[in-house]
């Protein structure tokens, strides 16, 4: 069922390439793929600003990755999901900046803030195991006036977010 009006964006993905995008299934002819292992993820992220609550700048998103294994007697398929919020702010940030991140199972978490070349500048939080909420500020007092991003790994999973730092 989708929020009217619809602000969910949608991402197939087929061994880390993307497959399709806003559309609610997809269909994948088994001859197409090679005897082994593929990964099929599908990532939906909420851009609602209907939000009953001031200041609110967490993303809401849901990721669900099948395992998909072709042998050649047939495919066995396995699943894993996370719910996962989170918010960075604030920005524009000048020194203090706050990060906080709710996941509903146990999962590896590392932040990193990284430069337009892909440098990576800071590492905030490293292989960080956790499930339900975390809270936490970070000094970016340090950081040179410019854009960054702030990129969050979550089991394997790239989020990217845009950080201005003043």
């Amino acid at each position: 069922m989708k929020p009217i009006p619809n602000t969910l964006n949608i991402e197939w993905g087929l061994d880390g390439l993307l497959f399709s995008k806003n559309v609610d299934s997809i269909k994948i002819d088994r001859s197409t793929l090679t005897l082994g292992i593929h990964n099929v993820d599908v990532l939906v992220i909420d851009t609602t600003q209907l939000l009953r609550v001031d200041a609110h700048d967490a993303k809401h998103f849901k990721y669900i990755n099948w395992t998909v294994n072709r042998t050649t007697s047939g495919i066995n398929l396995t699943s894993k999901e996370n719910d996962i919020s989170y918010s960075v702010f604030p920005n524009p940030v000048s020194e203090v900046i706050n990060i906080s991140l709710e996941v509903k199972k146990r999962s590896m978490i590392s932040i990193e803030i990284i430069n337009y070349e892909g440098k990576v500048i800071q590492n905030i939080i490293t292989n960080l195991s956790l499930e339900g909420a975390y809270k936490n500020s970070f000094n970016l007092g340090e950081l040179t006036k410019g854009n960054y991003l702030v990129q969050l790994k979550i089991d394997g999973k790239i989020y990217t977010e845009k950080l201005i730092k003043q």
